[in-house]
């Protein structure tokens, strides 16, 4: 039978008394935590079944400490309630492993409910059927399933669903011992899932006899050889295009001739168009060995491969609207020509088009009053939400277009649905005590995973390099997104030293070549 204590985290005496007046005639062993390093220091040993965790308590916690704690909670034992009606946040705890994130908007009875359910679950007096865990591998990567059911010695059948395929792997006292993904089967099959970022996934005891052993290699071995072929891979698929991007085979008879150790079905597939997508999860190869196939047709000119087209007329529209801002509200900018020309360049901005920017800040920041007196900006109407724009002529050969967002709740899905072609971005900042670098981190990494774009982040304070040392260790972003600081009371001249900045960003090798497409 499971550990029936619970640990409860938080410094509210009144949440505390509702959650042990609400659990502890169940039969559940109820422990009360005022401090985070109390947790930690008594949760190895006694094992809890579920930890329950007060936003507002660990919000003024050592950051160090909150990752620590996540670090040894296990995928489904924590929940983390009272978190602010803000979904990028309530995504930044489910991303560092919580099973359920509750905001301000549920009422004690949700949260105590959802409490329940997920106890009797865990609780189930045949637990050799009950179903251990579920989710989504957006959430919780197959990899850290892995570690964590080894880790604690599970034996059962972890279950993965994707949109185009699905797999087993067989676990035996944390130990893979069977997988298969259709035909495929064995340690193949584990480096195909492995491969998957996009899925649900469930973990079970067993009800019947474990099919036979067909995984050889340690479960630390299959992660290290999944990571060795999955760099090969995503070099290869950059090399054939996005998983929207359509493919077909030409030239049939010939490569009928010339190709002979190519399934005839995988052929017969390749007649008509299909995504990449679907074609990487075909049934006769692994997704690997389809992209090396792939790649093989495609350098012998017998696979025909055509991306999608990125600008919808709601894009055209949106940029007319753009280049229609009255030239009496351009405000200018001088740089060097030599400035100016390394400044196109790097933004990818052709002879005659404007550039676009979108700026991210806090409403009423001294960032943003600063941008204001330098930009001029006008209200944009878009699908029901409101943004600022301004254009900004910089000498006679470059003009850049600024699309100002507020950084809140629906940023993410506000920058999708702007659906705008864009040269760069930037987040105005103000450096202040308040400064929550970590929720910051995470909405600047994801923002840049979406739009693979020159990125800067501008700090508001006097300009001091040992200043921008500090910052980057508080926070944690690619080392492709510059951080730099700068002194608001300087105007056209501070300006000036964030589009420079500019020049010096996204320099990873990952960047590739030809122009970028964002917001699909």
């Amino acid at each position: 039978m499971a550990n029936l204590s619970i640990f409860l985290l938080s410094s509210d005496n009144h949440v505390k008394e509702q959650f042990r007046d609400q659990l502890s005639g169940a039969g559940y062993s109820i422990r009360l935590f005022d401090e985070i390093n109390d947790v930690i220091k008594n949760i190895t040993a006694e094992n809890p079944l579920l930890v329950l965790i007060d936003y507002d308590t660990i919000v003024s916690s050592d950051r160090k400490a909150v990752i620590d704690l996540f670090k040894i909670v296990r995928i489904n034992q924590s929940m983390v309630f009272n978190v602010p009606q803000d979904t990028d946040r309530r995504l930044a705890f489910y991303e560092l492993g919580a099973t359920r994130v509750f905001d301000r908007s549920y009422t004690f009875e949700n949260i105590s409910s959802s409490v329940q359910w997920l106890l009797n679950l865990l609780t189930s007096i045949d637990e050799r059927q009950q179903l251990y865990s579920k989710g989504k591998l957006d959430d919780i990567p197959l990899t850290s399933l892995i570690d964590t059911l080894g880790r604690e010695s599970r034996s059962g059948v972890l279950k993965i669903v994707t949109a185009n395929n699905s797999g087993k792997i067989y676990f035996n006292e944390g130990d893979i011992t069977h997988a298969e993904v259709g035909f495929h089967t064995g340690e193949s099959a584990v480096i195909q899932m492995l491969l998957w970022d996009k899925g649900n996934f469930s973990f079970s005891s067993l009800k019947k006899e474990a099919p036979a052993q067909n995984v050889s290699t340690t479960n630390v071995g299959l992660q290290i050889l999944a990571d060795r072929y999955g760099k090969e891979y995503q070099s290869k698929l950059q090399k054939l295009g996005t998983t929207e991007a359509t493919a077909r085979v030409q030239n049939e008879g010939d490569l009928l001739a010339t190709v002979s150790d190519l399934d005839h079905k995988f052929v017969e597939l390749l007649k008509r168009p299909h995504s990449l997508g679907e074609i990487l999860e075909n049934p006769y190869y692994t997704s690997f060995e389809t992209v090396v196939k792939l790649l093989q047709l495609k350098n012998q000119n017998f696979l025909v491969i055509k991306e999608p087209v990125r600008v919808s007329s709601d894009e055209t529209k949106l940029t007319r609207e753009l280049e229609q801002l009255g030239s009496s509200e351009e405000t200018a900018l001088k740089l060097s020509a030599k400035n100016i020309s390394t400044l196109k360049q790097k933004l990818e901005i052709r002879k005659s088009e404007t550039g676009k920017v979108v700026v991210f800040t806090f409403p009423e920041s001294a960032a943003l009053n600063f941008f204001g007196n330098v930009v001029n900006l006008s209200p944009l109407v878009r699908k029901e939400k409101q943004y600022k724009v301004g254009r900004l002529a910089i000498g006679d050969a470059l003009s850049l277009v600024f699309i100002v967002m507020t950084i809140g709740p629906r940023v993410m899905a506000s920058l999708q649905e702007l659906t705008a072609r864009l040269n760069a971005q930037i987040f105005l900042l103000d450096n202040d005590k308040e400064l929550d670098t970590e929720y910051l981190s995470y909405i600047i990494r994801q923002i840049f995973a979406l739009n693979k774009v020159p990125t800067t982040v501008a700090i508001a304070q006097t300009s001091d390099s040992s200043d921008v040392k500090v910052l980057q260790k508080k926070f944690n972003l690619p080392k492709a997104v510059q951080i730099m600081t700068f002194d608001p009371s300087l105007g056209e001249k501070a300006m000036q030293n964030i589009l420079l900045a500019m020049e010096t960003a996204f320099e990873e090798p990952e960047k590739t070549s030809g122009k970028k497409e964002v917001n699909k």
